[in-house]
This record gives structure tokens, sequence and C-alpha cells, in this order.
């Protein structure tokens, strides 16, 4: 069986994923039922499991990843928890890095 070395970027977006993953099921947890706080806490569920998936460079955890990043900007601008989104800067890393996870698809020539 063939075992892939996973690239020293990947492993800091995992962390990261992780990292704010569990911090915002904490958060989700604790704060009153409303749809920022669900939003916030389902952001959190796909970004702590993206975190474990990646490190096992999973496609689905790419993918996972990819829509977590999408989910958290959108999420930011209703419950800011941080000052910088990191994912302005992890969502293109995932885009870059795509072939790590398998992920094939051209970007179209019209462009």
């Amino acid at each position: 069986m063939e075992t892939k070395k996973v690239p020293l970027g990947v492993v800091i977006v995992s962390i990261i994923n992780f990292l704010f993953g569990f911090i915002g099921l904490l958060i989700g947890c604790l704060s009153f039922p409303s749809i920022p706080s669900f939003l916030a806490f389902t952001t959190a569920l796909t970004l702590l499991l993206s975190g474990v998936g990646l490190l096992l460079l999973k496609r689905w955890a790419w993918w996972l990843a990819v829509l977590g990043c999408v989910a958290s900007l959108i999420t930011y601008f209703f419950v800011p928890l941080q000052s910088f989104p990191l994912e302005i800067v992890v969502l293109p890393y995932l885009l870059w890095k795509r072939g790590v996870f398998g992920i094939k698809f051209k970007w179209s020539k019209a462009l």
C-alpha cells in the first residue's frame, strides 16, 4: 500500500480547521439558539470534520474544507469572532493543492 506524504501546508490547514472547528462548537453550544449561532455551529462542525480528513488526504475532506471556508466567510459577517478571516488565505491554498486530494478539474478557457 502506497503512502502519500501530507504537505506541510495541508497539515497547517488541517490544524487551523480543527482548532477553529473545536472553538466554534464550544461557542455554538454555549450561545443562545439563533440563526447566526446555528450557522456558526454548523460551520464549526464542518471545519472540525474536514480538519481530521485533510490529514488523511481524503477527497471528501477537501470538499468539506472548501465548503467550510465558504460557509465561514459567510458566517463571519454575522458572527465576527476573529479580526482576520483566515479563509481568505486557506481557500486559495486548498484550490491550488486540489491535486493532492485527487481533485481534477480544469479552469474554463473562456476565463
